[in-house]
């Protein structure tokens, strides 16, 4: 391809033939343990680096190198990389671990540039799992918590395509694999914060209304047992109380009659930090559209 044209031409350049690639994690992880540089920053196939966006990230970190990973923001783009005004999402000076629980994605993979030493510590990513890899490293990472710091410059691109297609990240909210794969990786960081005494009451309303994202995303991809599961697994781990737990089960039971969507719109409204507590006003995989803008 012309990428792989352009990179012979790059002296200090390394093209390393991939092994079989099992899952996206497996492929990032053959990434960390090939690369010599102490800093490592990803790049998927959908994304784009802005021409001086490693000469910035570079510059970031000898100005600032007590942080473990640097952020920055990431733009929007359907077919050419300047079509869209859109920004992935925008940096605010609330919890972005409480972000990364409500689905509102503060940053995607290639936002960061990381020490190579924190991502050996934390474990880099999970080679098993299908898909949500990045939101699983993020959060662990904040977990942690590693030092970092967010930088509001946009130095790269995001690829949303107008059309559906077969992303990974369309994949991930509607196959039942992936729906599974998720439950592991939401009670793996919950168990990790109820280790560190991280567990307030907000994080749990947070892992509540994640719970019941994943509950209901099992039965519109037509897995009745598994959304109950979920949500009875929510309330098992003090996520819900017995009110929740009740009415989260009728509301799955009568997900496709005319009745339980009446009483789920009126549940958003009346409990909206559990039944439509997740998503961001921006963009991220998950969100159903954008609705902020870049100015």
């Amino acid at each position: 391809s012309s990428t792989i044209s352009c990179l012979y031409q790059l002296q200090a350049a390394r093209i390393l033939p991939c092994p079989p690639r099992e899952t996206p994690s497996s492929t990032e992880e053959f990434r960390i343990k090939a690369s010599s540089s102490p800093f490592i920053v990803f790049l998927d196939s959908d994304d784009l680096l802005l021409p001086d966006a490693l000469e910035g990230r570079v510059k970031a970190v000898e100005t600032a190198p007590e942080y473990d990973f640097q952020v920055f923001m990431s733009r929007v783009f359907a077919n050419t990389p300047g079509d869209s005004d859109t920004l992935w999402n925008v940096f605010t000076d609330n919890s972005d671990l409480r972000r990364f629980l409500r689905l509102d994605l503060p940053w995607n993979v290639s936002g960061p540039i990381w020490k190579r030493g924190v991502l050996e510590k934390i474990g880099g990513f999970d080679d098993s799992l299908p898909s949500f890899q990045d939101w699983d490293l993020h959060v662990r990472a904040l977990i942690a918590p590693l030092r970092y710091r967010k930088i509001s410059t946009a130095d790269h691109f995001y690829r949303r395509p107008e059309r559906e297609t077969d992303q990974l990240s369309s994949q991930s909210t509607r196959k039942v694999a992936h729906l599974q794969s998720h439950r592991r990786i939401f009670r793996r960081a919950f168990e990790m914060l109820d280790q560190r005494g991280g567990l307030t009451r907000l994080i749990r309303q947070d892992f509540r209304a994640l719970y019941w994202w994943l509950a209901w995303s099992h039965g519109v991809a037509g897995d009745p047992n598994g959304s109950l599961e979920t949500w009875r697994e929510a309330g098992d781990f003090g996520m819900s109380g017995t009110f929740h737990r009740i009415l989260g089960n009728h509301l799955l039971m009568n997900l496709n009659r005319r009745l339980g969507r009446y009483l789920l719109v009126l549940c958003e409204k009346l409990f909206a930090d559990t039944y439509a507590g997740t998503g961001s006003s921006t963009f991220h995989p998950v969100a159903s559209d954008v609705v902020s803008r870049m100015k």
